[in-house]
């Protein structure tokens, strides 16, 4: 299992305790991948699992190598999303599944950008109550700042701190959604 976007891998070191699968957690932040280790020795010290730096377009990992690929709200970050997809469609093995939570704008077109890069949309669904959970996670960043900064890092935290000052404006036009795909045999 990789988990792109994996922060302080959290989410992938349930699902891989849970399902026993081995986890892959990339990041672009080195203060999350350290934490990320941290957690995984400290409450997951029997699961498979390495992390290490790296973005949704350069993941480092060889072709074909994970059966199965998430993100939990980090793709609508990633700036050139088409190289991304083409990145995650070359790690994940034919048939492999793509599970991802993201904020999808409207003129944005997922299923076609999925297509294009070897995968079939087996479904698209919006998050039911994302909008006031999210609007509470950026006002609880912005209330907590220091103890942020203090618990994360600088740059980590002001990643975040960033995120919860610019995003909600564009929450109004881009639900946050499940998306499942799933890699073409080649």
């Amino acid at each position: 299992l990789l988990d792109v976007g994996c922060g302080r891998g959290g989410p992938g070191l349930c699902i891989a305790q849970k399902t026993g699968a081995s986890l892959i957690g990339i990041d672009i932040l080195p203060e999350a991948i350290a934490q990320a280790k941290v957690l995984k020795d400290r409450l997951y010290p029997t699961v498979n699992a390495e992390f290490s730096a790296g973005t949704f377009v350069e993941t480092g990992l060889p072709p074909a190598c994970v059966r199965g690929l998430m993100s939990v709200d980090s793709f609508w970050m990633v700036l050139d999303k088409t190289a991304a997809l083409q990145e995650l469609a070359r790690v994940l093995e034919p048939g492999g599944r793509l599970v991802i939570t993201t904020w999808v704008p409207p003129y944005l077109p997922f299923d076609e950008m999925l297509g294009d890069a070897g995968f079939r949309l087996l479904s698209i669904e919006e998050t039911e109550g994302w909008r006031e959970r999210q609007m509470a996670v950026y006002t609880g960043i912005l209330t907590n700042r220091r103890q942020l900064i203090l618990a994360l890092g600088e740059r980590a935290a002001q990643v975040l701190i960033a995120e919860a000052e610019q995003a909600p404006e564009r929450l109004s036009t881009s639900p946050r959604c499940l998306v499942v795909a799933e890699r073409l045999q080649s």
